[in-house]
């Protein structure tokens, strides 16, 4: 966005080039199923989790990232970097839990 001319009001005769990307935009998060779907069918402890047996950790997760927010709000070095560390602990919280229900659910 830094990189964009701003020096004229855009409308709708306005392009944007933007390069091809190296990997699709969705890439990391298909492999993040795939990995999900690996272990769901192949650890002995993801295989045995429910719903029930993760809500602890999703919860945890949780607060761990509003922890990790409070220290953004008050300026703390190196908090950017927690919270991209917790946001991603919350987001494989979210697709187990995804795993899950997508196993439970009757085939479309």
């Amino acid at each position: 966005m830094a990189d964009l001319d701003r020096s004229f009001e855009p409308d709708h005769l306005t392009s944007l080039y933007i390069p091809s990307l190296g990997e699709p935009v969705g890439y990391e998060l298909v492999r993040l199923a795939e990995v999900m779907h690996a272990l769901r069918n192949n650890c002995p402890w993801d295989m045995e989790q429910t719903h029930e047996s993760l809500k602890r950790y999703l919860l945890e997760e949780s607060y761990e990232a509003v922890e990790a927010l409070d220290r953004l709000e008050a300026g703390d070095d190196g908090a950017y970097e927690h919270l991209e560390e917790e946001l991603g602990d919350v987001l494989l919280q979210v697709f187990f839990h995804s795993a899950i229900a997508g196993e439970a659910a009757p085939s479309r």
